[in-house]
């Protein structure tokens, strides 16, 4: 939706200052005009699309690979390393007990 008004913005703004121009320029314009849309359409269309496919974690699976190392089961607590070596602690232990 975001994307359609942005467009439609562009169109009213670019007849409007070329209205006075002479038709060379207005060709040019034109054929401008008409990149940037192909080009945010594209960018919406397909972007969009690879950014959901790659986002999405399956069902079960967290999205950064980790390594358990400290269960705490007084504090509720479970500490996880991933693999730049960042600490990761949790809350929940029986979401990660093996």
């Amino acid at each position: 939706m975001l994307v359609a008004l942005y467009i439609i913005a562009i169109v009213i703004a670019t007849s409007v200052v070329v209205s006075g121009l002479p038709s060379t320029v207005k060709k040019i314009i034109r054929n401008i005009l008409v990149a940037v849309v192909a080009v945010s359409l594209f960018t919406v269309l397909f972007g969009g699309v690879l950014y959901g496919a790659l986002a999405e974690a399956p069902e079960g699976y967290y999205p950064r690979a980790a390594v358990v190392v400290e269960l705490d089961y007084s504090t509720n607590t479970i500490v996880v390393e991933d693999g730049a070596g960042l600490l990761w602690p949790f809350e929940g232990i029986e979401d990660f007990d093996v």
